[in-house]
């Protein structure tokens, strides 16, 4: 669509040059605090000034979360292992790995959901390992077994013990 140039529609003359006060070179920019630079800022998006992770550091955690289920497996296999004793080690190990790959601050992340899957890991099976109660009829306990814990489990208990520290000294180290 063209321009009306009649007389009576003509835009004011506003002089078309150059800001008289703006040095060489600042013919399109505005205001200089508010100039926006297009140079590349060297701390977005350039390797040498992103978080460092120890490829160590990462291996250490991806062993610490495979060994737990493994170990929980291999104690079923050969020895006598009670069911929910296993569900117990598997619920905490979902939960963890949850915390792990959700958590904002991804550095933290995995040795928190560590710790906490494993602490959470320890405190239930200590705590179901007699009976389960339910807080509504709190006089029955289902499952009852009061008969000597299966060796097997004291084995899984004392890796996800080690496994809870180390998540720990992860976490605090950072």
């Amino acid at each position: 669509m063209q321009r009306d140039r009649r007389p009576g529609f003509r835009e004011p003359d506003r002089g078309g040059g150059p800001d008289p006060a703006a040095g060489a070179g600042d013919e399109n920019d505005l205001i200089p605090e508010i100039k926006k630079t297009h140079a590349p800022n060297p701390r977005h998006d350039h390797p040498a000034h992103r978080p460092k992770v120890s490829l160590m550091r990462t291996g250490l955690l991806i062993a610490l979360y495979a060994v737990w289920p493994v170990t929980a497996v291999a104690a079923a296999v050969i020895g006598r292992v009670r069911a929910r004793f296993l569900l117990v080690c598997a619920g905490t190990w979902v939960l963890a790995l949850a915390i792990a790959t959700t958590a904002t601050g991804t550095r933290v992340a995995a040795p928190i959901g560590l710790m906490v899957g494993a602490s959470a890991c320890l405190f239930l099976a200590f705590a179901v390992s007699s009976g389960v109660t339910f807080i509504f009829n709190p006089d029955t306990t289902y499952d009852v077994d009061d008969g000597k814990k299966p060796p097997a489990e004291y084995v899984v208990l004392g890796v996800v013990a080690l496994i809870d520290a180390a998540g720990i000294a992860l976490a605090v180290t950072g």
